[in-house]
């Protein structure tokens, strides 16, 4: 099948190893094998054995097949791996295959083994052909490259938000940025901002129709040296494409083409487009031809249609009011035989309805070299209803007594308008200075506010909008509200103007509508139940003093800010969704709820309006006193469901393993029964597999014994208390291992500021004994082990410490293990990997927890936690005793 074949099985139980390797022989594979049980020899067969393929059962005493994955993810030859394995969970599997793993085989089930190396090899072969095609595909791309690179046009693969993954070194010839310049880029920052939204829209539907090409659309971008060039650009989307994952843009720049179209269409429509974009009538008159064109608007302005109105210059003559015509021809005829080109007038013309109106004419004279007239081109604007409307706003103005002022800063001049001078109650004739302006302001913050906006207009260019009081001519105080803008030309302020406006009255208004507020306040304050009110955006507008007790949050932590900021653990709750059913639906909303936060019970209503929301709410906490009591129960029974829960969790873990290690010895015994049983095996062989039973059998043996051990744990746990003093107990473990602790020259120190607890005095015993004798076994070499023991209180909370100076443990790979049953971390020492599994265990059953820190070679600390249940004074010791479990 596979000759030569050289496999490393990672195996720390021979009889296994037999078995594996008689399972393979039996289907004739030719191979060479190397057996491996710990670290240092698996990464020592990695160099020198060069395997092609490497079986691992998972837990080893120092080392796991997890381990073994993660090692061989660092090298650049990769060789598959198959777990071979007692026991495998469907979550356990899918992680071992995340890890790197091809297959699992189940130890009882090594039928399957030698289909399964087949398949993992036959699929290594195609992942190898399958990386020489990438290799071949990746020299095409190559070639690929130089030929977009160098070409005219630039490319560029960029994500739907703009952002750039590759360019092309042509892009540099089109808009000047290198390669590192344009991937620093986002494509939006260069388009003509008046371009961006469409060019957005353009890449959604560019993703919405995928490999679909757009072609043919023009947009500009900002070259490097900040000039605007206009690009044709192509896009394709191959955002689902792997290989790419994005839009491809081909762009080339057509600027040169642009310019000299858009001039060609300007000068040939330029008329039309005026004539239609603008509401005043245009006009081209053709001094030499007399022929007079009008633009649409002239028709539909004065109701001429183009039959009835000639195209000569007399026929519109003759359609200016009789009083103004004779001095119209005058100054036409002065304007084309003087050298003036532009002209101006007003004057009124007759409409098809026999009305005049007013109208405004503005035009301008074409001359040849010698200055001869040979066109006029123009407008002419109906200004009547402008007129009036201003005739109006005039009126307007002066009912609502708005005024206007203006500045000019070069001559340090002011003007008022006459509804300004009203407001100052000034003569009309009056003209102020800006000194004499300044001085009808109030003295005091009025003027200040003034003589700063004021300044800071005149340097900054910074617009103001003040309300301010004057003291009139005639002594009188007013309320006015002044807004101004600067004009800059050139960095410097040229004038400012603005309006003045008469808001005595509406100031009045306002101290009125003040006093009423002050009044609604002192009544929502006197009220017996707690109010509050929120805007539409559910900012808190007011905030009552039975609000302030009943929630512990006072006006100034509220008002102004979002109801739902401050108290973010109502939302999702009956008071969230009841106030927002009220602003949705527009309805009153009744309903008692209890409020965590404040630990009280409300009953509320909540009545919406077209500004927000008023609710009032008050304290039910006494009433609904049964209810409180029932959630305490609830409480209860969630925490203990917790526990529940937790405990079948340890159940579950301590189930899988014990599996596993019953599973493993009983599959061996099975096929080395049947082994020893087969006529085809000579004596010798046979004994090796007598032996192997005899391993297996012991296995079993002391997998079924240790379960004993553990089980009897769990059935003490109903054994009385007592009150255990942790000095005692110390020195009583200290005496049965003095031998040992005199040996290994150990120090042990010991610091109980909770000197006695009532608990099981058996678990209590065995949890000490295990993490001190645990202590002094992991301990390094040529250094005495220190164990300091420690007790004290932190918040109702018995803290137990125990901390050595010894090898310590590897917590970034083996924390999960720490409390494992059969979990070993130095293969050196012997031991069954028990002891911190019964101590778990026992702490657990009395009510606590137990963490670990560890550094390698710095040693480890054991922190055992117990919630304090009572207080009591011993009077043998006239200390504290605390009572756990």
């Amino acid at each position: 099948m596979h000759n030569n074949l050289r496999i490393l099985h990672l195996e720390d139980e021979p009889s296994d190893a037999l078995l594996v390797s008689h399972a393979l022989k039996q289907v004739g594979f030719k191979f060479d094998c190397l057996v491996v049980d710990s670290k240092e020899k698996f990464l020592e067969a990695l160099d020198d054995f060069d395997p092609d393929l490497i079986l691992a059962d998972h837990s080893l005493p120092s080392f796991n097949s997890f381990e073994a994955l993660e090692l061989l993810g660092s090298r650049e030859n990769k060789i598959p791996v198959i777990l071979v394995t007692a026991t495998m969970s469907d979550e356990f599997a899918v992680n071992a295959i995340k890890r790197g793993a091809k297959d699992y085989v189940l130890k009882d089930r090594l039928g399957r083994l030698p289909s399964a190396i087949k398949n993992v090899l036959e699929t290594q072969q195609l992942e190898k052909e399958r990386e020489g095609f990438l290799f071949q595909l990746q020299q095409n791309e190559r070639k690929f490259r130089r030929l977009i690179e160098n070409g005219a046009d630039a490319v560029a693969i960029l994500s739907p938000d703009g952002t750039p993954s590759y360019v092309t070194p042509s892009l540099k010839k089109v808009l000047g940025y290198s390669e590192k310049e344009a991937l620093e880029l986002n494509i939006y920052e260069i388009i003509h901002e008046n371009q961006r939204e469409c060019v957005q829209e353009k890449f959604l539907e560019c993703v919405a129709n995928p490999q679909t090409t757009f072609d043919g659309y023009s947009l500009r971008a900002r070259h490097k040296n900040g000039s605007w060039r206009w690009l044709e650009v192509t896009l394709t989307s191959f955002i689902e494409d792997s290989a790419i994952e994005g839009i491809v843009a081909d762009f080339r720049d057509v600027t040169d083409r642009k310019l000299a179209d858009k001039a060609l269409k300007e000068s040939n429509i330029r008329y039309e487009l005026v004539s239609k974009a603008t509401s005043d009538a245009i006009y081209e008159w053709d001094v030499t031809s007399n022929v007079l064109v009008w633009g649409e608007a002239f028709h539909s302005m004065f109701g001429y249609s183009q039959e009835e109105f000639s195209s000569t210059i007399e026929a519109y003559l003759e359609k200016i009011h009789p009083d103004e015509k004779n001095q119209i021809i005058k100054s036409l005829n002065s304007g084309i035989e003087g050298k003036e080109n532009r002209r101006i007038a007003e004057y009124r013309l007759k409409k098809a309805d026999g009305k005049y109106a007013s109208v405004i004419e503005k035009g301008t004279i074409l001359r040849d070299e010698n200055g001869k007239a040979l066109r006029m081109v123009g407008a002419i604007q109906d200004v009547s209803e402008k007129e009036k409307l201003e005739e109006l706003l005039d009126e307007t103005y002066r009912f609502a007594r708005i005024g206007s002022f203006e500045i000019v800063c070069e001559k340090n001049s002011l003007y008022w308008s006459p509804v300004t001078k009203e407001i100052h109650e000034v003569d009309m004739d009056y003209n102020p200075t800006l000194e004499e302006g300044i001085l009808f302001y109030k003295e005091g913050k009025s003027r200040d506010a003034m003589s700063n906006a004021y300044s800071k207009a005149l340097t900054e260019n910074l617009p103001y909008d003040l309300e301010l009081q004057v003291v009139t001519a005639k002594g009188n105080v007013h309320w006015v509200r002044k807004i101004g803008r600067p004009t800059f030309v050139d960095g410097k302020c040229v004038q400012i103007n603005g309006s003045f406006q008469d808001i005595t009255k509406i100031k009045n208004s306002e101290l009125e509508a003040l006093k009423a507020s002050e009044e609604k306040e002192i009544i929502l304050e006197s009220i017996g139940d707690a109010f509050f009110m929120v805007d539409t955006d559910w900012k808190v507008t007011y905030w009552n003093r039975h609000s302030e007790k009943l929630l512990e949050c006072t006006k100034e932590e509220i008002l102004g800010k979002n109801l739902w900021d401050v108290y973010p653990d109502a939302i999702g709750t009956k008071f969230y969704t009841s106030y927002q059913k009220a602003v949705r639906e527009r309805s009153i909303e009744d309903f008692v709820e209890y409020f965590e936060r404040a630990d009280k019970w409300f009953e509320v209503t909540a009545y919406p309006s077209k500004n927000g929301l008023s609710v009032y709410f008050k304290d039910v906490t006494e009433r609904k006193q049964s209810d409180l009591q029932i959630i305490g129960l609830n409480k209860n029974l969630k925490a203990h469901t917790e526990e529940l829960v937790e405990a079948n969790k340890g159940l579950e873990q301590f189930s899988f393993i014990v599996s596993h290690n019953l599973r493993s010895p009983v599959a061996n015994i099975l096929g080395l029964v049947e082994l020893i049983g087969d006529k085809d095996y000579q004596e010798e062989e046979k004994n090796s597999f007598l032996k192997a039973l005899f391993d297996n059998v012991k296995r079993l043996d002391t997998v079924i014994s240790d379960l004993n051990a553990i089980l009897q744990v769990k059935v003490e746990m109903d054994a009385k208390k007592e009150t255990v003093v942790l000095e005692h107990l110390v020195d009583t473990i200290k005496s049965s291992i003095q031998n040992l602790i005199d040996k290994e020259k150990v120090h042990v120190t010991t610091h109980f500021d909770i000197p006695a607890i009532d608990t099981v005095q058996s678990y209590l015993h065995s949890i000490f004994y295990n993490l001190i004798t645990n202590s002094i076994k992991y301990r390094r070499q040529g250094v005495p082990p220190r164990i300091e023991i420690r007790s004290e209180i932190k918040e109702g909370t018995v803290i137990i410490t125990f901390e050595d100076n010894g090898l310590g443990i590897d917590l970034i790979k083996k924390e999960e293990q720490v409390f494992g049953l059969y979990k070993r971390f130095h293969h050196h020492i012997e031991g069954k990997g028990m002891g911190l599994f019964l101590v778990k265990t026992q702490v657990e059953l009395l009510g606590g927890k137990i963490s670990v820190e560890s550094e390698v070679n710095k040693g480890t600390k054991f922190t055992i936690t117990f919630k304090e249940k009572t207080l009591n004074n011993i009077s043998d010791y006239e200390k504290t005793t605390l009572h756990v479990g």
